[in-house]
Order: structure tokens, then sequence, then C-alpha cells
């Protein structure tokens, strides 16, 4: 193979790379339910796609799975298979689907490594671009520019239409009659939340902090010249999240813990005031004192006798969660829907809480393993970039898990990263270069040349 052709399939390669990982974030995104049937199986060829895709780079990243990945596979089959006698029946859709969520996690952070990050953050600096363009149009023009797009629908919506009305792929418009939040209203001016690819504004921003983070940990917190970050906290800012505002205070005292003591002197009480103004905004302080439509026994009762389905906000979520985890605490309820208790009642409830659905979901064998996984990952993310805070990408899973669910795989990459091996193989790689170049850049090697 001649130079050119050894460029070329390289080129190529690394295309695959970054059509491997849109594909992971646009699945991330839950807007239409061609994504969704990743785990639903409506759509064969939605399910098939990142599996498919998925694979091929292993094959063409020869990833090896090592003693970890089997002992993650292992533990996890004995966690079915203790659940599948307890409650006396067979999910098995629920363990292919953890099993293939795991198994993609795994092979593209082996495949990829560190790059993985660098690949995600450009990625979501184009998707930011595009959401900000067409966030601006919306709001400038919305009822022509609405159907406009509507042309451009990608796959369908569950019928009734929940948050989304439609979607094509790199931008999506809600439906604001279902979620009216959507708007924001300051005086008499009414601007549309900032959903970008996302099947809502919160979830969008969440992938922005994410795309925050990698940002900092990989310029080592610069800020200067780094448009990047600055087109990621426009965006941030258009989404009007609560959880995503929240999150961004959380990384700016991460960023201050990494600089020098005049910095942190100066800047932290400039992060306090911010913070403080943050929360007196009208739509932070109405998300967080607003009382829920519904109390849960009201919830129950009109779905169980209306048939509706309801999906609670995120402190009442994790109060209906708790139950079920106090109801089954040591391995959860599982895959095993029907014994949730609001089930049991007749209801329709689908919980938002993240660490409430482990709670529930796996019991305190899931929240242990979740905590322990979560808090090597962390140390191990600040070791190989040289930074201080092992606590700050800990707590950073943590906010998110308040509002969303950590079994996505965006999510996953994070709080799994230590299953890879390719982590100690880094390392020594840095090291190496790092003491290389220090002799390079030493007086004494004038004298050896």
């Amino acid at each position: 193979m001649d130079y050119n052709q050894s460029l070329s399939v390289k080129r190529n390669l690394i295309l695959y790379e970054y059509f491997v990982v849109f594909i992971l974030i646009w699945y991330a995104g839950k807007a239409t339910l061609f994504v969704v049937s990743i785990e639903s199986w409506e759509y064969i060829t939605g399910l098939m796609l990142p599996i498919i895709s998925v694979l091929i780079l292993a094959i063409l990243k020869g990833v090896q799975f090592n003693y970890k990945f089997w002992l993650l596979i292992l533990g996890f089959t004995l966690y079915f298979i203790a659940s599948t006698v307890k409650f006396g029946e067979l999910h098995p859709r629920f363990y292919l689907i953890n099993i293939m969520k795991i198994s993609i996690v795994y092979i593209v952070i082996s495949a990829l490594r560190f790059k993985m990050f660098k690949i995600y953050e450009e990625i979501l600096y184009v998707l930011c671009i595009v959401g900000l363009t067409f966030w601006l149009i919306q709001n400038i023009i919305p009822d022509v520019f609405i159907e406009l797009l509507r042309n451009f629908e990608f796959s369908r919506q569950p019928e009734p239409k929940a948050n989304v009305d439609f979607n094509m792929i790199i931008y999506t418009v809600n439906n604001f009659e279902v979620a009216p939040d959507h708007i924001i209203e300051l005086g008499s001016i009414k601007i549309f939340r900032n959903p970008g690819f996302a099947w809502e504004p919160g979830a969008f921003a969440t992938y922005i902090n994410i795309a925050i983070f990698f940002n900092l940990i990989r310029n080592k917190f610069r800020l200067k010249n780094n448009k990047h970050f600055w087109v990621f906290l426009i965006a941030l800012a258009s989404t009007f999240s609560t959880t995503g505002y929240s999150i961004l205070i959380l990384l700016a005292l991460f960023y201050v813990y990494n600089q020098n003591l005049v910095k942190k002197v100066w800047l932290v009480p400039i992060i306090v005031l911010t913070g403080m103004l943050l929360f007196t905004l009208p739509f932070m302080t109405n998300k967080i004192t607003k009382e829920p439509t519904f109390t849960t026994d009201q919830m129950i009762y009109y779905s169980a006798k209306y048939k509706n389905a309801y999906s609670p906000q995120r402190i009442q979520s994790l109060q209906i969660d708790i139950i079920d985890f106090l109801n089954h605490p040591l391995i959860g309820y599982g895959g095993h829907d029907e014994v949730k208790w609001t089930k049991q009642l007749g209801a329709q409830i689908a919980t938002v809480s993240g660490i409430g659905k482990i709670m529930a979901q796996f019991g305190i064998v899931g929240i242990i393993f979740f905590i322990i996984s979560l808090w090597k990952s962390s140390k191990q993310i600040i070791t190989l970039y040289n930074i201080k805070g092992t606590i700050f990408p800990f707590l950073l899973i943590l906010l998110i898990s308040v509002s969303y669910s950590v079994l996505n795989t965006i999510f996953m990459f994070i709080w799994l990263l230590h299953f890879s091996s390719f982590l100690k193989t880094e390392v020594l790689r840095r090291y190496t270069a790092y003491t290389i170049l220090k002799k390079i850049e030493s007086p004494e090697s004038h004298l050896l040349k």
C-alpha cells in the first residue's frame, strides 16, 4: 500500500469514528421513535444501526475484551438470574438491552480512547451552531419557519404526541401544547427554549455541559481563544434549563478549583454572586418552587381511572422511586416493571429521576456499583489529564442523575471509563512523551548537540 492509499484509509477511518459517535449522540437525543427503538425495538433498522456501526468499529480498531469487561457481563448476568428467580418471570429484552449498552460503551471507549472526548466535543460544537441558528430564526419568524422545517421531519412521533412535535435529526421543534413550559415569558416577550437535537431543552443543556466538561479538561481550563467553550456557553444559555444552569455553576467551581490562589480569591465571589442571580431568574424560581399539578395519589387515581400516562417532576419522581426501592431494597425490580407499586395500582407513571431509577430498578447492589464505578472513573480522568478535583466529574454525573437517566450511553462513557484497559497504556504513553519533552527542553540537552 503506497503513501496516498494509506493516507486515504486513515482519513476514512477517522470519518467513520466521527460517524459512530454522531450516531450515539443522535440516539441520546431520543427525539423520534426511530432512535428510541434501541430500547423499544419498534423499528429493526433503528435497533440495528448503532449495533452494527459499533461492531464494525470494533473490527476496524481490533478491540479486545479484557477480564474486567467479562466480569461486568458475568456480574450483570448473575444479577439478572437472581432477579428472574425472585420474581419468577423472565425478561430477556431487559437483559439484552443492558448488555448491548455495556458492550457499545466498552467498544467505543477501547477503540477511540480519550479521542472520544475530542470527537464528542467537536460534534456538539457543530450541533450547537446549527441549534442556535435554527433557534434564532424560530424566535424571529416562528410560524413560517416551523412549517418549513416540518417538511424535513425524520421518522415519526408516538401517538398521542408528547414533548416533541417533530424532529429533523439535527433539530427538534417541541409540542408547545403539551409542554407550554418550553416557552419562556420575560414580561411581554415570549422566547422559545432551544432543544437542539434532543427531545427537550433540558436534555440538550446536559449534553452541552458534558461538552464543556470535556473542553475544560482537554484545554487545561484555558478560555482565551477557546471558541468551542463560548459557543457552548451561548447555546446553554438559550436552553433556559434549570438543570443546565445548575451544572454550569458546578463546572465554574471546577474551573476555579484548578486556578492559582490569586484567581481563586477574586473568582469565587463572582461565581457565588452569579449563581445567586441565576437562581433568582423567574423560570429558575418557578421550576424550583412550583407545586406539582397533581399529588402522587391524584396522579395515580386519574391514570388508573382514565388510562392517562403521567411523567411527574424530579422530586415527585424520586419519591415514587424511593417507595419502589423500599419494596425491593436489595436488587430492585430489575426488568419487572409490572411489580412497580404504581403499576400494581393500574397507573401509568414514568418517573424521570436518574438516581431514583437506579435505586428502584437495581436496589442497593446497583447503587453501590454505580457509585464505586463513577468514583474510579473520575479518579482516572483527573489523573490522566493531570488536573485537580476528583470530586467534580463525580458530582457532574450525580447532578445529572437527579433529572436524567445515567443509563444513557453518553453518560456511561464517563462512569464506565475505568473498565477499559487503555488507561494504563495511555498514562504510560503520556508519561514517556512528557519525559522525552523535558529532556529536549532541559539546558543540559544543548550540551549534547
